[in-house]
């Protein structure tokens, strides 16, 4: 029943007809909407979804994807397949530019190999550490298959390391940030911003992870800086919220769980990107495993507490010591918390500014989404 139902479900999914013609095609729906809003926001385009969600199969896509077919191929057929149908839709789209904030997308690198009349542009759209760089990377045969990035539009010249240390190929460069979060920033006025909270909780909820089990050390690391925070609460009456991911019934359950009423709960506004940037902005310090969010944060100068209690160093953050802890101690974690929420700001900026260039290279006066904007105009 299971076969026959992803079948159906599959036949679903199948349009007829042939992709609209753009000059610039968003590839994946995924994050099309930050670069939609950001970017592309007076700039036709067309979106070819990458998910399952669609697929052309007109002649003129069927004709091209065939020809395509080789019989080593059969090797990893997924891949190669998914490869040469995305490949054969953008050659019928004739695109002029090909822009995704799914940067390490097989399919979208292999087109941008592949069809030269195109500007690929990738945008990082999350933290990489070893394990999507390395240790869970796909396998054909007894080789790992490595990245090839066009145009990359990433956090920080950390990220440009990390890809070359794990033998990924980056052909441009461009360290400028986080798009989302300089788009925010550029919105917003900092001297103006005003302090409601002393303590913001990035939230890193995932029903998989803090109920089903998936990445138990995960779950571990969290729950000790959850009971770490309530234990802070309650010893220093400080006010503090949770900056939630999700407009989800279930995580803000979890964290009153958690913490009782004693926490604000920070809600994400609909068609909005930014209530967790404004709840960290209305705080003092924040606090985080590993997540992005704590990264972005971190490079536009606000005061972050990165909490490795997973016991890998895999969720490590290479930045300034006394913005990282990575050991369960409670005592050690009282102190470093404390010592941030009375260090004057100008003094942590001054501390901080060679690891948050590093880390996520922020530019107030040139943002992510201005740069990729200005090599679009370029193009076009």
């Amino acid at each position: 029943m299971k076969i026959i139902s992803k079948i159906f479900s599959f036949l679903g999914c199948i349009n007829f007809n042939n992709p609209k013609k753009e000059k610039i095609v968003i590839f994946d729906k995924e994050g099309s909407d930050v670069i939609i809003k950001t970017v592309l926001h007076d700039l036709p385009y067309v979106i070819l979804p990458a998910r399952g969600e669609q697929y052309f199969f007109s002649i003129q896509i069927i004709f091209r994807w065939l020809i395509k077919f080789r019989p080593l191929d059969l090797i990893n057929k997924r891949i190669n397949l998914e490869n040469n149908y995305y490949l054969s839709c953008i050659e019928y789209i004739k695109p002029v530019i090909v822009i995704t904030v799914v940067e390490n997308n097989y399919s979208f690198q292999g087109a941008s190999k592949n069809f030269p009349d195109a500007v690929f542009v990738a945008i990082q759209n999350g933290r990489r550490s070893n394990q999507p760089l390395w240790d869970h990377l796909t396998v054909v045969g007894d080789e790992k298959l490595r990245h090839h990035l066009p145009h990359f539009f990433c956090f920080g010249q950390n990220d440009v390391d990390q890809y070359q240390k794990f033998g990924h190929t980056i052909y441009q460069a461009y360290p400028v940030g986080s798009l989302k979060a300089g788009y925010y920033r550029s919105y917003v006025d900092p001297d103006k911003l005003q302090c409601s909270f002393d303590i913001c909780l990035i939230s890193q909820y995932r029903e998989s992870i803090l109920e089903w089990g998936q990445f138990p050390e995960i779950k571990k690391g969290l729950l000790i800086l959850f009971e770490y925070l309530r234990q802070f609460a309650q010893e220093n009456e400080v006010r503090f919220c949770v900056a939630l991911s999700y407009r989800s019934e279930k995580e803000q359950t979890f964290y009153q769980t958690i913490f009782g009423e004693d926490v604000e709960l920070i809600k994400q506004k609909p068609d909005s990107f930014f209530s967790s940037y404004e709840a960290i902005d209305a705080s003092n310090v924040s606090l985080v495993l590993d997540s992005t969010l704590g990264v972005e944060a971190f490079g536009f100068g606000k005061k972050i507490l990165f909490c490795n209690f997973t016991g890998s160093t895999d969720y490590d953050i290479n930045c300034t010591d006394f913005c990282k802890i990575n050991i369960a101690d409670y005592d050690c974690f009282s102190q470093k918390l404390k010592n941030l929420l009375l260090m004057d700001q100008n003094m942590f900026l001054k501390m901080t500014e060679r690891h948050r260039n590093y880390l996520m290279n922020y530019n107030p006066d040139c943002p992510a989404h201005k740069v990729v904007r200005k090599l679009i105009e370029n193009y076009l």
